[in-house]
């Protein structure tokens, strides 16, 4: 394990530094974490969701040819988002999953690292990128330095955790002061929300209003928001066809998302994508 990676992690137990030898021992408190494959296990805690995860790695990315449409429109504007601040930056992919983003700016970022509560969910991301650095960590608790990141993105996985608030306020603390996030956070006013209620899914969603205080509260200056589905995106809803249909151009963007941004429909759009600047004098 080289020393670029060793300065960026922390103990989760005290936020320790960690010495250069094996086995991984935080020397602040002694305590010693296992590695699996390379990955240093920091999971403190057992985060809701991971039997689901874990369970579905291995095939959780579809092939992309065969991705619906609205899903391929989606991460191609998530990736294209991304690649758009990522230059020369230092990264952290916050709930990376297989680590597809951090794949797609391979060459783009200075350093990568991913941070996921799945083990078999990283074990398939060092496979995607294998020259990125990743960790198993839990978001509300994440075992990195402070101020220690330009960029950190977080795509489907904030209304995952127990907490929103005290992600959000982690996400904080590892940005430099002027370092970007790329955040998207769902909300409780939408019919997707209603949707997911009925089928008891365990998921945290914030009113718009919760959103701008929470963000507030870990110094994360709202640059601008951009809005999607307005109309709810899961238990066959809606239909493949006009799923196909919503792809299309409007004004320059995807129709869903012109649809959702419009001033009557936007506090009613289930996902937010947030961009977000660290204060510089939090």
């Amino acid at each position: 394990m080289n020393q670029e990676f060793l300065d960026l992690i922390r103990c989760p137990a005290c936020m320790g530094r960690f010495s250069g030898c094996m086995p991984l021992r935080c020397s602040g408190c002694s305590r010693i974490f296992p590695l699996e494959s390379g990955i240093p296990d920091l999971l403190d805690g057992r985060p809701s969701g991971i039997p689901f995860f874990d369970a579905h790695a291995p095939a959780y990315d579809r092939p992309r040819s065969s991705a619906p449409p609205y899903q391929k429109a989606l991460e191609t504007i998530r990736a294209t988002l991304l690649s758009g601040f990522a230059e020369n930056a230092d990264v952290a992919d916050l709930g990376c999953g297989t680590g597809r983003h951090l794949e797609t700016i391979s060459g783009v970022a200075r350093l990568r690292l991913g941070v996921d509560f799945s083990a078999p969910m990283l074990l398939e991301a060092a496979k995607n990128a294998p020259e990125a650095y990743f960790l198993r960590g839990n978001l509300e608790a994440l075992p990195l330095s402070d101020a220690s990141f330009d960029l950190a993105c977080s795509f489907s996985t904030l209304y995952h955790v127990a907490s929103p608030e005290r992600a959000l306020s982690e996400i904080g603390r590892i940005l430099r002061p002027g370092g970007k996030a790329l955040l998207e956070l769902g909300n409780r006013r939408s019919l997707n929300h209603r949707l997911t209620m009925r089928e008891k899914a365990p998921v945290s969603h914030l009113l718009p209003a919760e959103m701008r205080r929470l963000l507030k509260k870990a110094a994360l200056t709202i640059r601008k928001i951009r809005f999607f589905q307005v109309l709810p995106m899961r238990a066959g809803i809606p239909d493949p066809r006009a799923a196909r249909w919503l792809t299309h151009k409007m004004a320059g963007v995807m129709l869903e998302e012109w649809l959702s941004s419009l001033p009557v429909l936007r506090s009613f759009a289930f996902r937010h994508l947030i961009i977000c600047e660290k204060e510089r004098n939090p």
